[in-house]
């Protein structure tokens, strides 16, 4: 298992390869802007509930920022194309105003009665 300063390292390494901005990924994890930092410095392991939310966040597998495997997504099934569909479909809806909203559950009913 790789200690707390490699497990930032690593961290680092995964979200500047998929452009993620540090600061965000933290504040949105609900960890300090600090936490890296402190992990680097060697005197803090974060908790397992933190290194899950930044191994979600990141979306790869908790083993791997532990170091107990190289593959990153070992534990995560690949997505289907229905799934990336459906995925698309839900964030375009959220993006709809309430009105444009409405409309499309109207049609959406309509097609169900039929």
């Amino acid at each position: 298992m790789k200690n707390s300063q490699e497990i930032a390292i690593t961290i680092k390494q995964i979200a500047k390869s998929r452009k993620i901005a540090i600061g965000r990924m933290l504040t949105d994890c609900g960890l300090s802007v600090n936490t890296l930092s402190s992990m680097q410095s060697g005197g803090f392991f974060p908790r397992l509930e933190a290194i899950t939310k930044i191994a979600d966040y990141l979306d790869c597998s908790v083993d791997y920022l532990l170091g107990r495997t190289d593959v990153p997504n070992v534990n995560f099934q690949k997505k289907t194309a229905e799934d990336s569909l459906k995925q698309e479909f839900f964030n375009a809806f959220d993006s709809l105003s309430l009105t444009d909203k409405v409309e499309v559950m109207s049609i959406v009913l309509e097609k169900l009665k039929s």
